[in-house]
C-alpha cells in the first residue's frame, strides 16, 4: 500500500470526534426548536370497517427470472401428486455421498458399544476392594458396634 492512501483515510479519533460534533450540534438545535416538548394530540376520525371481498385475492405473477422459484407454496404439479420437472441442485451420486457422510458422523456421535473406562476401572478395582474389605471390615464393624453399645449403656445410667 502507498502512504498517500493511508493519509486520505481518517483516523479512529477523527471519526469519533466527528460523531461527537454532530451529536453536540443536534443537542444544541433540539432545545431551541422545541422538539423536546411533546406536541398535543389532535383527534383523528375513526376508520370504517370494510367487509372482506368474497373472491380470493390473486397471487403475484410468477417471476420471469430463470432459476428462482418459490418453494414455500407447492406448485400445481406437486399438488396433483406429480413430481416437478425441476431437479434438485445435487446429483443423485452427490446426495448419496452426503447421506453416507452424515450417517458416519451420526454414528461417531453415538456412545461406544464396547466397554467404557468406568466399566474397566470397576472391573480392575473389584479384586482390590474385596481384599481391602476382607482385611478391614470386621475390625471396623467391631469398633462401631462396641462404640454404640458403650453409648447406649451410658444413656441408661
Amino acid at each position: 500500500m502507498t502512504q498517500p492512501a493511508r493519509k486520505e483515510e481518517p483516523s479512529m479519533e477523527e471519526i469519533l470526534a466527528s460523531i461527537r460534533r454532530i451529536i453536540a450540534e443536534d443537542e444544541q438545535e433540539s432545545p431551541s426548536s422545541g422538539a423536546g416538548m411533546p406536541q398535543p394530540l389532535r383527534p383523528v376520525p375513526a376508520m370504517q370497517d370494510e367487509p372482506m371481498p368474497s373472491e380470493p385475492v390473486a397471487s403475484p405473477a410468477p417471476s420471469s427470472e430463470p432459476g428462482w422459484t418459490d418453494r414455500s407454496h407447492p406448485s400445481a404439479a406437486s399438488a396433483a401428486g406429480q413430481r416437478p420437472t425441476d431437479e434438485g441442485l445435487l446429483s443423485p451420486a452427490t446426495a448419496a455421498a452426503l447421506d453416507a457422510a452424515f450417517n458416519a458422523l451420526a454414528q461417531t456421535a453415538q456412545p461406544p458399544r464396547g466397554r467404557t473406562v468406568d466399566e474397566l476401572v470397576s472391573e480392575l478395582m473389584r479384586p482390590m476392594l474385596k481384599t481391602w474389605l476382607d482385611e478391614n471390615l470386621p475390625a471396623i464393624v467391631e469398633r462401631l458396634v462396641s462404640a454404640e453399645i458403650e453409648r447406649i449403656s451410658r444413656a441408661r445410667e
